[in-house]
């Protein structure tokens, strides 16, 4: 009796355990189910509102990534640092040089540099490019920076280029990229200005050049390039596309507070540029006003991640009783130095507006991820046809290697309503 007692008991002492501990557990559960609530969907307008940071911050972070990998894979922990060293070394007068873009192809050539020739700290520069579609391009350029105890500075240049795939789509801001022909342009330009410093961020350049622009068909097996077929195209007339021998006498007044030229971080360049160009010879029904302002500015948001704004409009204006301008003379859009996601002249008129943002990330000590977004639009009148809709953007990111003087390297991919550019350059974009 006493063991079938103690047996019992035993089994209602567990009994009652198992009462008390199922519902306290079935309990416990529920409740984690109440204070760890499913996380509420964000709306359309959240995610809209997420974007402009996520459009800022993957890029950045996949450059900086890609950079990281490229340096631990090297053998030695300098090795980003003994390649710029590399490319900055001073190897003498005579440096080569290269490039890419989508007209020209890949290019090549050698750059000659002579200081102290005449006076003391002038410099001549000499540089020759050629490239595999058959691109040419010579540059002399001397400059004389100490004359009258440095507050002048002389600078003549003489430059030939030969560009026989050059990229036309027609007139306006509605050009169709199906209608994409090509045309040989060389051209012999001379130049002459003398710089007044009035200020230490102020001066005033004055300026006059003759140039000589030859057109002729265009050398690409994939477009058209019979100036014939390309006049009745676009219903151009011969005047539409005649070669031009014309002169240049303007001024162009500049106000500049950056504190580097290679890689500024605060301050601005803002520009003034006025020009008269008639034309000689056969020439002389030739007549425009060129007016062109540009507004660049740099801000150091917080270590050395830098914000760069550019604006810039360029009327051109002439009387209707002279002959109308060649389409290589009227504004264009399109290009590394505006539209970088379009070809060379992809949007031409008499006039345009371009807005450039960039947003640069330091990556390594002399080494600059970025991102930019580049809006942009040509108008036949400023003054009258001007408007915000309808503009082509272009964006993109790239890496530079720079200097407290210049930008050493530069690419950069573009991606636009047309597809993707690579572009690769040497100097300081803006």
């Amino acid at each position: 009796m006493t063991s079938r007692t103690a047996w019992r008991q035993t089994l209602l002492v567990v009994v009652c355990l198992l009462a008390l501990v199922l519902p306290a557990g079935a309990e416990t559960a529920d409740s984690t189910d109440i204070r760890v609530p499913e996380p509420p969907e964000k709306s359309v307008g959240e995610v809209l509102l997420s974007l402009p940071s996520m459009l800022v911050t993957i890029p950045v972070y996949i450059l900086k990534t890609i950079t990281k990998v490229a340096v631990l894979v090297a053998t030695q922990d300098t090795f980003v640092t003994d390649l710029v060293e590399f490319l900055s070394r001073d190897r003498g007068p005579i440096k080569p040089v290269a490039s890419y873009s989508g007209n020209d192809g890949l290019a090549g050539g050698l750059s000659l540099r002579k200081w102290h020739t005449f006076t003391p700290g002038d410099r001549i520069r000499l540089k020759g490019l050629y490239s595999i579609y058959d691109y040419s391009m010579f540059d002399l350029k001397y400059t004389a920076l100490g004359l009258a105890d440095s507050t002048l500075g002389l600078t003549v240049t003489a430059v030939y280029q030969r560009m026989p795939r050059e990229t036309f789509y027609g007139l306006g801001h509605e050009s169709r990229q199906q209608d994409e022909v090509a045309f040989t342009q060389e051209a012999t330009e001379f130049q002459a200005s003398l710089r007044a410093r009035i200020h230490r961020t102020l001066s005033f350049e004055g300026y006059g050049g003759y140039h000589d622009i030859n057109i002729f068909d265009g050398q690409d097996d994939d477009r058209v390039g019979d100036l014939q077929v390309i006049r009745d195209r676009f219903g151009l007339s011969r005047a539409d596309t005649r070669s031009v021998e014309y002169v240049t006498v303007g001024g162009r007044l500049i106000i500049d507070t950056r504190n580097s030229a290679g890689q500024p971080s605060n301050g601005g360049r803002h520009s003034i540029d006025f020009s008269y160009n008639t034309g000689v010879g056969d020439d002389d029904d030739i007549e425009y006003i060129r007016t062109r302002v540009e507004f660049s500015q740099y801000v150091n948001i917080y270590r050395k991640r830098i914000f760069a704004v550019r604006a810039m409009v360029q009327d051109i204006d002439r009387s209707s009783d002279v002959s109308p301008n060649p389409f290589y003379l009227q504004s264009s859009l399109g290009g590394p130095e505006t539209l970088r996601g379009y070809d060379n002249n992809r949007f031409v008129d008499r006039d345009m507006a371009l807005v450039t943002l960039e947003y640069r990330y330091p990556i390594w000590d002399v080494i600059d991820a970025f991102i930019f977004l580049d809006e942009g639009r040509v108008f036949n009148s400023l003054s009258d046809d001007f408007t915000f809709r309808d503009w082509h953007y272009s964006a993109g990111f790239g890496l530079r290697v720079w200097n407290p003087d210049e930008v050493i390297v530069s690419a950069q991919l573009a991606n636009s309503a047309e597809g993707w550019r690579f572009l690769f350059r040497a100097g300081q974009e803006f």
